[in-house]
């Protein structure tokens, strides 16, 4: 997956989602991202849908299943985790050049 966040993915595609999808959408998104770091059985349980709804809605946001699903919440979880150099690389490669952080960068490095 790109740079797209799964909280992202919801908003993006909250519209298509029936009425149980969204049910754990918001439960999901309360808690984000470690109410979905759980197995699928039990964030479904959590969030007061079913088993089947999880996995339809993971699909439709792009996942093969809920296991590519979760190894995304775990990569946005270390991330943020991640140290200052590693957080700034991830923003930076979103954010435009033209920002004020990035073009300081780009200054100290060519000043370097």
């Amino acid at each position: 997956m790109p740079t797209t966040t799964v909280r992202e993915l919801i908003r993006e595609n909250y519209s298509a989602l029936t009425q149980s999808e969204r049910k754990f959408a918001n439960a999901l998104l309360e808690n984000y991202p470690s109410a979905g770091l759980a197995s699928i059985t039990i964030v479904a349980a959590n969030a007061g849908v079913s088993t089947p709804t999880v996995a339809r809605m993971v699909q439709k946001l792009g996942f093969k299943g809920y296991p590519q699903f979760h190894k995304a919440l775990l990569a946005e979880l270390e991330a943020r985790a991640s140290g200052p150099t590693q957080r700034r690389a991830a923003w930076a490669a979103a954010a435009p050049d033209s920002h004020m952080l990035n073009r300081f960068a780009e200054a100290v490095t060519h000043n370097i």
